[in-house]
């Protein structure tokens, strides 16, 4: 588990990173991407977790100077189950129902390092990531489907540090003013330690009590990674 003032140590150490190298790179090409994610867990988080986390992805890389990589940092939130169900709005309005809504998540944060080989229209790549795994189960209040939260509370949330690696792929598809978008492809497999966590169904509200069945596992986690980017 992280402790909140190492999270805060991580996350300047990060930002203090970009700022000095973006001096370097002004001339040069700063790349963006966006795109889904399709989690597949392994070993232990296998066994406890009843379906794969699905989501999305937002990275941003920037040329180390002189160095023969790229540097940035990646941002992922998946979503690996949810329930819902109707309540009064409160015992003294019994005929007007609200939705309760609870979402079971996985964000993941690394920095980013990646070797690439521009060989024209295709342009292979190698990632080297190490960052933090934050898993959190919330749960909110709302008129209706689609519709904005009334209040909303973390029930369990958990977090650990993460490492890993990956390869990918990135091909020409076409250009907006002038700017070339690429499709993005690539896997990762993440190593991270033991969270703690609460599974689809197991947090349980009975008689205006609430009840939690965590699991505690290894988060180890392969993430396919389906998207576009664009160099500025």
């Amino acid at each position: 588990m992280i402790p909140m003032k190492l999270f805060k140590i991580i996350t300047a150490s990060v930002l203090l990173s970009l700022i000095l190298v973006y001096p370097e790179v002004e001339a040069q090409k700063v790349e963006f991407g966006a795109g889904l994610s399709y989690g597949i867990p392994m070993g232990d988080f296998s066994d406890a977790l009843e379906s794969d986390p699905v989501g999305g992805n937002f990275y941003v890389t920037f040329p180390a100077g002189k160095l023969p990589f790229d540097i940035g940092v990646e941002l992922g939130i998946m979503t690996y189950g949810d329930d819902s169900r109707k309540e009064n709005f409160n015992s003294q309005i019994p005929d007007v129902q609200v939705e309760v809504f609870r979402s079971y998540n996985i964000m993941t944060g690394n920095l980013l390092v990646r070797y690439q080989i521009d060989a024209g229209r295709i342009t292979p790549y190698i990632d080297g990531l190490a960052g933090f795994n934050y898993m959190f189960t919330k749960t909110s209040v709302r008129q209706s489907d689609n519709t904005a939260a009334l209040a909303s509370s973390v029930n369990r949330d958990d977090a650990a540090l993460n490492y890993g690696g990956g390869l990918g792929v990135k091909f020409d598809v076409f250009k907006i003013a002038n700017k070339q978008v690429r499709m993005n492809i690539n896997g990762r497999y993440l190593f991270s330690d033991e969270i703690t966590y609460l599974n689809d169904g197991e947090l349980i509200v009975q008689n205006g009590t609430v009840a939690e069945n965590t699991t505690t596992s290894d988060t180890d986690l392969i993430v396919v990674n389906v998207g576009l980017s664009v160099s500025f």
